[in-house]
């Protein structure tokens, strides 16, 4: 947003790079594992505490859209896209990791999100890549 808004209003622009650093350095505290080295989906419990959702999932690797992702987390999501046991397939990328217990690739259940592969999330998946000078062989 903030490289469109730079065309037309500079101090809009500015407004959405803090907005973007703002958002993405929260991401990277709060929802990378350093042990684990993934990225978790975060979640409110009843309680109110945060919790982070560890089953690996479409939103693991979305973090490739962020201008300030680190290296070794970019190698990280990489590495995940390429191993057979997680994302790797043969053709596009499952909403969810192929070694989760919730895997099922067949779009046969009310729960979108537990395998079978969507248009759009590739295309984040490739755009994110891309802006980092990776590129996905299997495509």
């Amino acid at each position: 947003m903030g490289d469109l808004a730079n065309h037309f209003d500079p101090d809009l622009a500015k407004i959405c790079d803090t907005n973007r650093r703002t958002s993405e350095e929260a991401i990277l505290e709060h929802m990378y594992d350093r042990e684990t080295r993934a990225f978790h989906h975060l979640w409110q419990a009843k309680d109110g505490t945060t919790k982070q959702y560890a089953v690996k999932t479409i939103q693991t690797l979305f973090p490739l859209l962020l201008t300030s992702l680190p290296t070794d987390a970019l190698q990280d999501i990489v590495k995940l896209l390429r191993d057979d046991k997680e994302f790797g397939t043969k053709y596009m990328v499952p909403t969810v990791s192929k070694a989760a217990p919730e895997y099922n690739p067949v779009a046969d259940t009310e729960l979108l999100w537990r395998g079978p592969i969507w248009g759009f999330t590739n295309w984040f998946i490739m755009e994110g890549l891309e802006k980092h000078g990776q590129r996905y062989a299997r495509f």
